[in-house]
């Protein structure tokens, strides 16, 4: 590859290299700005919010509750400080309990204010509205996992509004008919010790026996206390005709529903019938195919889209109380399989448990990623690649002129030295000769005069002319060796070598030839003489060297022509980045016409130590008598 075109790939590199960069710094930028302005969107006024809980913190409803408030706050463009009270009130539920609450939380309500708070279910709700004017009055009121038969009359109040939970009896009974189309029965288990929930479950249990009564028959049992034993006593030995649906997960005397734990397989022993359940808490267990439950986190997510279009200025009255869509079908994939239940079968949107999840969704963010890699390195090379070719291109065009350069160089050449021919052979025949003619007969015309003033001048004329014929016949010589033509072109440099290196410089010259006879293209021969004369003249200038010897060899088809010195040596990397950088083609020139016609030239030099310069091109094929029989 030339110089320009190495300038021009290196420009190409220097393209794409900028586009990487550009590529990178586009996607630094992005990033950074993606995540000043996720920052800065949470800057602004700081609104405080109260989430008040009527169970304690450890229950997987109120966490369920608390990650979709927080869900739901998340999309808030300032920021919301959330406080939050646990009044535990199922462990703990006597007078005493709540007169202690509302003395610590009328210290509270003097030292912070909220502009919204949220209740979760129902005893928060109740408390709150009781003692709102002696603790936070005026403050809307947000409230979710309520069961209220009147919603119209809670919304009616000033500044509440909220989500309930709807009773989930009817529609757990009739999927589970759905999907046990073979079943004779449903076994209710039911335990309460509470008046008000007892009056809540008594009627809800008519309400889906009048419902369902025609179609299955229902059993009632009560548990005496909340037991693993009571518990299996009132399903044992139920076989899949019965469906068994666990009406509350029951907790003993101090609050304590781990009294079920680990007891999931023993209850699958005594009982072969499918249970479902009306809390998501069962799972943990009992063997529950499923059933509609109530989502603790979408009832929390359902309050905070609410509080936040009250912070966003909606007035509580406007804002309906959330009553559809917060409760959900669960069902755990291991017990469907159990009892042979297809996924089609399921309502439309229903959460199962459990499902063995795929490849994609266990990684769905790296596959994500490793994508998102992909195309990205996929479009790098794609442009890489589009590079690559219109470098290619350029390099085809560029290779294509420099070869036609090459031709170009050549022919010029062979057309200076036809024409430093014909000047030479001008000069020689016809002024060198008229020159000669002239001298011979003022040579002549001297023989007739042997004295006087006209003797002296002709004699100084002849001089002159002499001198003149000298110098024409050494411009004849530098312009075009007629001994190049005549005798060949070992005769050629071996009487240039001791002309111009012996005789003229002082340089000890000396020139060697094998012997053997090499058959020269005429065009060849010319260019052959052209290097080495150009050859010897740069050991005359540069080398400082005291001895030259030419060498001419055949070796096969080809010949061989060295030129070795003695001189100072150079180190010929160096030298070809200086010619390149300095705008020198000697050497250079020697080459490129060299593999021009086919030949190359070797360089062997270092520093101190001489230098060999070798010359090689190809010689014309003899003529043999088999060529000649196929030309007759």
């Amino acid at each position: 590859m030339n110089r320009t075109t190495t300038l021009a790939a290196t420009g190409m590199d220097k393209t794409v290299t900028s586009v990487f960069y550009i590529i990178l710094l586009t996607f630094f930028l992005m990033s950074c700005l993606s995540q000043s302005v996720a920052a800065g969107g949470k800057r602004g006024p700081v609104r405080r919010v109260l989430v008040l809980h009527s169970y304690n913190v450890n229950t997987q409803w109120t966490k369920s509750v608390m990650d979709g408030i927080e869900s739901a706050f998340e999309r808030y463009e300032g920021t919301i400080k959330l406080d939050v009270e646990y009044m535990d009130t199922r462990r703990i539920s006597d007078r005493k309990h709540y007169e202690n609450l509302l003395a610590l939380y009328r210290h509270k309500a003097g030292h912070k204010q909220y502009e919204i708070i949220i209740t979760v279910n129902n005893n928060a709700l109740n408390f709150l509205l009781e003692n709102r004017d002696l603790l936070y009055p005026a403050i809307p009121i947000v409230f979710c996992g309520v069961v209220i038969s009147n919603v119209p009359e809670i919304q009616g109040r000033a500044l509440v509004t909220g989500a309930v939970q709807k009773k989930m009896l009817e529609p757990t009974i009739e999927i589970a008919i759905k999907l046990h189309p073979s079943a004779r029965q449903v076994v209710l288990v039911c335990y309460t010790r509470r008046a008000q929930k007892l009056s809540f479950v008594r009627k809800s249990i008519d309400n889906a026996k009048e419902k369902f009564g025609g179609r299955v028959e229902f059993i009632e049992r009560w548990l005496a206390e909340p037991s693993v034993e009571e518990l299996i006593k009132a399903i044992d030995g139920l076989d899949k005709e019965t469906i068994v649906i666990f009406m509350d997960l029951y907790k003993d005397k101090a609050g304590d529903r781990d009294i079920f734990k680990d007891a999931c397989d023993e209850i699958q022993q005594h009982c072969k019938a499918p249970i479902y359940g009306l809390t998501k808490q069962w799972f943990g267990y009992a063997p529950i195919v499923g059933g509609k439950m109530n989502s603790g986190f979408h009832q929390g997510k359902a309050a905070g889209e609410i509080a936040l279009r009250i912070l966003n200025g909606q007035n509580p009255r406007d804002i309906p109380v959330v009553r559809d869509g917060l409760d959900k079908y669960f069902f755990d994939y291991v017990h469907l399989k159990r009892f042979g239940i297809p996924l089609s079968k399921l309502p439309e949107a229903s959460i199962v448990l459990n499902e063995p999840k795929s490849f994609y969704y266990l990684y769905k963010g790296r596959i994500w990623t490793v994508i998102s890699v992909v195309v990205g390195l996929t479009i790098m090379v794609v442009i890489l690649s589009a590079n690559i070719l219109r470098r290619k291109r350029v390099e085809v065009k560029l290779l294509h002129y420099q070869g036609q350069l090459k031709s170009l160089a050549s022919q010029l050449s062979l057309a200076e030295e036809r024409e430093r021919r014909r000047i030479a052979t001008e000069l020689h025949d016809r002024i060198g000769q008229s020159l000669v003619i002239s001298k011979i007969k003022l040579q002549t015309l001297l023989k007739r005069q042997s004295f006087g003033q006209s003797c002296r001048e002709l004699n100084e004329v002849c001089d002159s002319l002499d001198r003149t014929i000298q110098d024409t016949r050494s411009l004849t010589f530098d312009l075009s060796s007629p001994i190049l033509y005549e005798l060949g072109l070992e005769a050629a440099v071996a009487e240039w070598l001791t002309e111009q290196i012996k005789h003229k410089h002082g340089i000890e010259a000396e020139f060697e030839s094998d012997g053997q006879p090499k058959l020269l293209e005429d065009d060849i021969r010319v260019m052959l003489f052209r290097d080495v004369r150009e050859l010897l003249i740069n050991v005359v200038r540069h080398s400082s060297a005291h001895r030259v010897k030419v060498v001419s060899r055949k070796v096969n088809s080809r010949i061989y022509v060295s030129v070795e010195d003695d001189g100072i040596g150079f180190n010929p990397h160096k030298v070809a980045l200086a010619t390149a950088e300095d705008g020198g083609f000697g050497l250079f020139s020697i080459r490129e016409r060299l593999e021009q016609i086919g030949g190359r030239l070797e360089i062997e030099s270092e520093p101190g130590r001489g230098t060999t310069v070798t010359i090689i091109a190809p010689l014309r094929q003899e003529k043999t008598d088999s060529d000649d029989e196929k030309n007759i």
